[in-house]
């Protein structure tokens, strides 16, 4: 194998942890249109930075998380009319702020301000599930954060099946919201590392060329390099 270009974190089921290395060649194909068709549907939404509207509920939809609409659409699955939830999910939105890297918006070790951005993320992680938190009736953790990191493409991580074995060290059919909050912290402080950086940087002027005009965040092509890494690594 050629000289790594990337790494990244993740754990299929009998894998050991740690970091993945990905050479170029590999990171090329993982982003091509071949292996990548969701990139044109998905990372080409545009939408309002500051609200979660009833059509965003479906985004989650063109990542391969289509939500229960039958369920969403019953109110009895509400604990509050759908309205005031996502009027609720936008108030929690709001804190975020909409041009920062995740790494950026995480202070390294001010840990008031640490703590205090977790819990602006457990606020918006409750007030876009589901399970104990009744918020959106039929959303995990994998349909909450594809929604949201379309709202904000840099800050929050897609946290899939994957992501979540790997950060969290348990399933995501058992998520939490807390332990989602720490899992982007957790990114964060290993993706502001200078190598790490450099890796993203690699990769991000790779994917301008593969993909002109779509604007895919560092935060995003760390995603989608793990899911094809998880996928693979899952075949062996």
């Amino acid at each position: 194998m050629s000289r790594p270009m990337i790494h990244v974190r993740v754990k299929p089921p009998g894998v050991d942890e740690g970091l993945h290395a990905v050479d170029q060649e590999t990171v090329e194909k993982y982003l091509s249109r071949e292996w990548s068709p969701f990139i044109e549907w998905y990372d080409t939404i545009q939408g309002p930075t500051h609200t979660i509207e009833v059509l965003d509920l479906a985004i989650p939809g063109f990542l391969a998380a289509p939500p229960d609409f039958k369920r969403m659409l019953d109110p009895k699955a509400w604990s509050e009319p759908m309205p005031e939830a996502l009027r609720h999910a936008s108030q929690a939105l709001g804190r975020l702020p909409v041009d920062v890297d995740l790494w950026d918006w995480v202070p390294a070790a001010d840990e008031p301000a640490r703590d205090e951005r977790r819990r602006f993320l457990v606020k918006l992680f409750q007030a876009t599930t589901g399970g104990d938190n009744h918020a959106i009736p039929p959303y995990g953790a994998a349909a909450c954060t594809k929604l949201l990191h379309r709202k904000r493409p840099r800050l929050v991580p897609i946290i899939d099946s994957g992501i979540y074995r790997a950060w969290a060290g348990k399933d995501s059919v058992n998520w939490r919201t807390e332990e989602m909050a720490n899992i982007a912290l957790l990114m964060a402080d290993e993706l502001r590392e200078p190598e790490r950086q450099t890796e993203l940087d690699a990769v991000e002027t790779l994917a301008r060329g593969l993909w002109p005009g779509v604007l895919l965040s560092k935060l995003r092509l760390y995603d989608i390099i793990s899911y094809h890494v998880f996928e693979d690594l899952k075949k062996r």
